[in-house]
């Protein structure tokens, strides 16, 4: 049995290099056309281009682009095909099946079948087969019963399933209540997100019922616990969600799923589910559940909206000589002289190490780093004998 792909989103070149360093076999970007991330910081031609480079010649995985919006218009999408085509991605993700019939008249790209297409049985599969989908993403309203009785189906097509992110509390996404209530049409790319917003419950005489505020907002999705069942199934790829998330959480949770498939693969069981959620914490500030996939009765409405941002990540490690006691990074959180902190690699964990110094750019001496992206050195307490590199994250040590 082959092992099952991990698929990473990346919203900037900086991400999808993470992406690919911290483990992901391939990873999907937006372009600067027809992706349902419009607000997204998406890829422009140049960017395109070197996206393309780093992901085959640099570290020899795949690259696929999102189109994956019902389109009003077709301006400059003839000419955008065929430069993708020309630039080599590996697949276009698709929804409109005027979009479909369009990349099979212009070019060669494979094409993977959006979930906004709600995929929920055999049958959508074979009828999509007829215009060359070679890869399905399922909707996400099924269970692992339900994905088990589509791998039974005879199809030729490959199927991807969400593993891990943000869940829409609409079906698959496709919802209206954005344009509705602010004019920003989430089919074009432009949620608003109004699901999150903060509600009040009022009586016909507008009279608040209650002083406590909800959300409509779904959990996010975190499906560490099915990922054996979907790998011996024979599911082809795991998906993650978050073209708009931070650096250090596309990093985080690539590391944490890429270490559990490893571990699955090699060993055919998992020892431990706690190191990997607690990895995965570390990463997120949101409630989560195990989505539709365990079919089960948790909760999945309504989570905290009072959480506070996730303010572990302190660092990014930009430069280590061996031997020293000196990390030049760049600073994410503000972090003091004294913190104990982890470095953290695509393979290991590296803790209990002390800040002793920070010193700026100016050569002066500070007691503590207050400023997002500044560049520093910190003196510590030890030598690192392990191996680290460039881009390694840097984190305080959980109490």
């Amino acid at each position: 049995m082959e092992k099952i792909e991990l698929l990473a989103p990346a919203g900037d070149l900086e991400k999808l290099n993470i992406a690919y360093l911290y483990g992901a076999d391939a990873v999907y970007i937006g372009g600067y056309l027809y992706s349902l991330r419009s607000r997204a910081v998406n890829f422009n031609e140049e960017e395109l281009k070197q996206a393309c480079y780093l992901a085959h010649e640099v570290y020899h995985k795949k690259l696929y682009v999102t189109l994956n919006v019902y389109p009003k218009t077709f301006d400059q999408l003839k000419e955008y095909l065929i430069f993708l085509q020309a630039i080599g991605i590996d697949a276009l993700i698709c929804a409109s099946l005027s979009i479909i019939k369009l990349v099979n008249s212009l070019t060669k790209i494979p094409l993977h079948l959006s979930t906004q297409v709600s995929t929920t049985n055999s049958y959508v599969i074979k009828y999509y087969e007829e215009y060359q989908i070679s890869r399905v993403v399922l909707a996400r309203e099924l269970s692992l019963r339900d994905i088990r009785s589509i791998t039974n189906f005879p199809h030729q097509a490959q199927l991807e399933v969400f593993i891990h992110g943000a869940m829409c509390s609409s079906y698959s996404g496709r919802c209206s209540l954005s344009y509705y209530l602010s004019g920003r049409d989430a089919n074009l790319g432009a949620c608003a997100h109004c699901c999150r917003w903060e509600y009040h419950l009022f009586n016909d005489k507008y009279q608040q019922l209650s002083p406590y505020y909800f959300s409509l907002a779904s959990k996010d999705l975190c499906g560490l616990k099915s990922v054996k069942k979907l790998q011996e199934m024979g599911i082809n790829s795991l998906k993650i969600e978050g073209r708009m998330k931070s650096l250090y959480y596309i990093g985080i949770v690539v590391r944490t799923y890429r270490l559990l498939i490893d571990e699955i693969f090699s060993t055919k069981k998992v020892k431990s589910y706690q190191k990997y959620f607690q990895e995965l914490a570390s990463a997120q500030n949101r409630s989560a559940f195990g989505g539709f996939l365990t079919n089960s009765d948790e909760e999945m409405n309504i989570y905290d909206l009072n959480q506070e941002p996730n303010q572990r990540f302190i660092a990014i490690l930009k430069k280590y000589l061996p031997g020293s006691k000196s990390l030049f990074i760049e600073q994410r959180n503000n972090f003091k002289v004294g913190e104990i902190m982890e470095i953290i690699t695509p393979q290991t964990i590296i803790t209990n190490i002390k800040v002793c110094k920070i010193i700026n750019l100016q050569g002066e001496q500070v007691a503590s780093a207050n400023h997002p992206q500044e560049l520093l050195n910190i003196q510590i307490n030890k030598i690192i004998t392990q191996d680290i590199m460039e881009n390694c994250f840097i984190r305080r040590k959980s109490a």
